[in-house]
């Protein structure tokens, strides 16, 4: 069994099989970019993420929100995406930035 949610209002975790623990999509806020905004002249970046310092890396699509989140779409699923890591992102070994996924 795994956590795959937490409610710290009520106090509660929810617990899940392996295959409900992996995700394929999730949120980032409070970005910080190397350098320039990667999202100057487009809405959605094609680049890879990696969470958790040992993570692999992952090609994804980022797209901006309204709200100034990202959303983050995976080219497959991954284990263990939770709030509170950090997602940094990369184009080759070029780091663009990051922040807490949410």
């Amino acid at each position: 069994m795994y956590v795959i949610a937490k409610d710290a209002a009520t106090n509660t975790l929810t617990v899940g099989s392996y295959e409900e623990a992996l995700k394929d999509s999730f949120e980032v806020s409070d970005l910080s970019w190397v350098g320039r905004d990667s999202f100057t002249n487009t809405d959605e970046i094609k680049c890879d993420v990696r969470i958790r310092h040992l993570g692999k890396l992952t090609a994804c699509v980022v797209k901006k929100s309204a709200d100034g989140h990202l959303t983050v779409g995976l080219s497959g699923k991954i284990f263990g995406v939770a709030p509170g890591q950090s997602a940094v992102f990369y184009k080759g070994e070029e780091v663009l930035g990051g922040g807490p996924i949410i």
